[in-house]
């Protein structure tokens, strides 16, 4: 049974694709450094027609501005959980701020020391020149490939065409039952390519960005995503924990003694698999099966065995 919140009315819900989007979450996958994904809301403010163009777009973006960025003044989330002053006096360079904010294991949620850790000590003018550097040197890199790239990703969103509302986020964010939040206004949708099967939950002022994994084209591929969940006994332990009621990621971690980045990886591959659904928002997500996809899933692998090879 899908059950929803029916106490706050639906956001508008839309879709968008850009280069700039594409060229974080790949900065992000290649480097593991969250820090990529706190510039999304200057790929969503700073529209532009390729990678290049938004880079010259961001370098004209104030120093200080970008380091609030990056250091999440613009993601509610981290307001909340560490004080948007805090976070305000460590962009301006205040040491003991910048020393709370990696102390803090819920900001950049607990991730803070691998993503900041060399940029905090740095001052606006540096942070800016560190920053575009690499951006410059992976848009170069990104720009071989930004055609082949943008065309799939529209395909992507325009095989979606005619779904609108949560229903377009159920079916595009594969597994995640998005709640209405307070303080948003809208939700973004944005297809990626570079970090699939992730499903990166951003926020920036108030917008909730959901990117997810665009459809690859083949039929095959639920198939595989089927054999990648289930080929490992921790993933099955995790469905058997399942059968007896939702769970958050630190219960099913705690529960099977993993870390909670390992366990979220196994509910990565399980929920790209639709075997579970995550369910939420900031304010607390929890995991539940899908019962309906188990069904699916034996039809699906049934026709496959009868083809004809």
């Amino acid at each position: 049974m899908d059950v929803r919140n029916v106490m706050r009315a639906e956001l508008p819900v839309e879709l968008r694709a850009a280069p700039a989007f594409e060229l974080l979450v790949s900065l992000y996958a290649e480097e593991e450094r969250e820090l990529w994904l706190h510039l999304l809301g200057l790929a969503l403010e700073l529209e532009a027609e390729s990678a290049a163009a938004w880079l010259r777009r961001v370098e004209r973006v104030p120093a200080d501005e970008l380091r609030l960025h990056v250091l999440g003044a613009y993601v509610p989330a981290w307001r909340q959980v560490a004080g948007g002053e805090t976070i305000e006096r460590a962009a301006a360079g205040d040491p003991a701020a910048a020393e709370a904010l990696l102390a803090n294991d819920r900001y950049y949620a607990g991730n803070a020391a691998a993503s900041l850790a060399d940029l905090l000590p740095l001052d606006a003018a540096q942070t800016r020149a560190v920053l575009l550097a690499r951006l410059d040197a992976h848009a170069h890199a990104f720009a071989l490939r930004e055609r082949d790239v943008m065309a799939e990703l529209l395909a992507d969103i325009e095989a979606k065409r005619g779904v609108a509302g949560y229903e377009l986020v159920d079916r595009t964010a594969g597994g995640y039952r998005y709640e209405t939040e307070a303080g948003f206004e809208r939700v973004v949708l944005v297809p990626h390519l570079a970090a699939r099967p992730s499903l990166l939950l951003c926020q920036h002022r108030t917008t909730r960005l959901i990117l997810y994994p665009a459809a690859r084209a083949g039929g095959d591929e639920r198939l595989v995503a089927l054999g990648r969940a289930l080929a490992d006994e921790k993933r099955l332990a995790i469905l058997k924990r399942l059968r007896s009621g939702d769970a958050t990621l630190g219960e099913l971690a705690a529960e099977l003694g993993l870390a909670k980045s390992t366990t979220h990886h196994h509910l990565g591959r399980l929920r790209a698999a639709g075997l579970i659904v995550l369910a939420g928002n900031a304010q607390g997500y929890r995991y539940a099966l899908e019962p309906a996809a188990f069904g699916e899933a034996g039809s699906l692998i049934a026709g496959f065995a009868g083809r004809s090879l």
